[in-house]
C-alpha cells in the first residue's frame, strides 16, 4: 500500500523586524524630553553668558582664525597701521577707487583709536564669504577690540582677485562698554517686570514641551502636523534684558513674528542688550482645550 506523504510546510520567511509603535512613542517622548533639558539649560547659562562670550571670543580667535589667515592677516597689518600712525600705509591698502582724498579719512581713523588708549583684547566674532562671477572675493570679518578707555565694534571687508588684495571697507563704532559687559545677563537691579517675564518664559517652555509629549502619545491624526504647531509661539512681547528702574522696563511689541518654543533670548546686533521675547502658544493651548480630551 502506497500512501502520499503530505507536503512538508515550507519554512516561514524571517519577517523584518518593527519597532513596536509604544517604542516608537517613548523615543519620540525622550527626544523632546533632551531637547527640553537643552533648552532650559540654555536658559539658566545665559546669567554666566559674559564669561562664556569672553572665553569663546579667545578660543574662537585661536581656532577660527586658521580658516581665515589672509583676511586676518590683512586685518592685522592695517590695524598696525593705525597702532603707528601711518596713514600713508593704510592709504595704500585700500582699493583704487577709495584712495582718492582717503589720506584725511585715514587720519581721523588714526585719531580716533589713539583717543581710546592701548589695546587690551581682540575678539573675531563672524566672517562671510561671497564670490562673484568675474572670479572675485569679498570677505566681511568682523571683530571687537577693547581699549584702555573705551571698545569698538569693527567691520573689515576685504576683496582679492588673481592673488591681490585690496581694503574695499573699514567701518567702526565705539562702544561704551567691553565686550565682557556687554554680554552680561544682569541678574539684579531690574524691574519687576523683567521677574515676571523670567517665569513667565519657563512657564511657556513648560507648556510647550509637556503638550509635545501629549501630542506624541495620542493618537491624533496628522500628529506631525501637531508638533509643527505646537513648538511655534505667535506674536512677540519682549523686554530688553538690563538693569532699569523698578518700574520703567523698556518693552517691545511684534504682533508678526513666530519663534520656537514660544521663548527666545536674541541679541542682535552685537551691541545691543540681550532680547528675551515671549509668544503666544496657540497651538499648545488648542491642544489641550479641544483635542487631548479627543484623542
Amino acid at each position: 500500500m502506497i500512501e502520499q506523504m503530505p507536503p512538508s510546510p515550507e519554512p516561514s520567511q524571517p519577517q523584518p523586524a518593527q519597532m513596536p509603535l509604544k517604542s516608537k512613542k517613548k523615543l519620540s517622548v525622550k527626544i523632546v524630553f533632551v531637547i527640553w533639558i537643552m533648552y532650559v539649560f540654555m536658559f539658566l547659562s545665559l546669567p554666566f553668558s559674559g564669561l562664556f562670550s569672553v572665553s569663546g571670543g579667545k578660543v574662537i580667535t585661536k581656532l577660527g582664525i586658521s580658516m581665515i589667515k589672509p583676511q586676518h592677516a590683512e586685518f592685522e597689518k592695517f590695524m598696525k597701521a593705525i597702532d603707528t600712525g601711518d596713514a600713508s600705509a593704510m592709504t595704500a591698502m585700500l582699493d583704487e577707487q577709495l584712495r582718492a582724498g582717503s589720506k584725511e579719512a585715514m587720519v581721523k581713523i588714526i585719531n580716533d583709536f589713539k583717543a581710546l588708549g592701548p589695546l587690551k583684547n581682540n575678539y573675531f566674532l563672524n566672517f562671510q564669504n561671497s564670490f562673484s562671477k568675474d572670479n572675485n572675493a569679498t570677505s566681511m570679518t568682523t571683530y571687537w577690540a577693547d581699549y584702555e578707555r573705551g571698545s569698538i565694534l569693527i567691520k573689515f571687508s576685504l576683496a582679492e582677485k588673481s592673488g591681490t588684495a585690496w581694503i574695499d571697507g573699514f567701518n567702526y563704532k565705539p562702544t561704551g562698554k567691553t565686550y565682557s559687559e556687554l554680554y552680561k545677563f544682569p541678574l539684579w537691579n531690574l524691574s519687576v517686570f523683567h521677574y515676571i517675564f523670567a517665569l513667565a518664559a519657563f512657564f511657556l517652555m513648560y507648556l510647550t514641551f509637556t503638550t509635545l509629549i501629549m501630542c506624541l502619545e495620542s493618537g491624533v491624526k496628522l500628529k506631525w502636523l501637531w508638533v509643527i504647531f505646537i513648538s511655534l509661539g505667535f506674536g512677540t512681547l519682549s523686554i530688553v534684558w538690563r538693569e532699569s528702574p523698578l518700574f520703567e522696563p523698556t518693552i517691545e511689541f511684534n504682533l508678526t513674528a513666530i519663534i520656537f518654543f514660544s521663548t527666545s533670548a536674541v541679541k542682535a546686533p552685537l551691541d545691543t542688550p540681550m532680547l528675551l521675547s515671549l509668544a503666544f502658544p496657540i497651538g499648545a493651548i488648542v491642544f489641550r482645550l479641544f483635542v487631548k480630551n479627543k484623542r
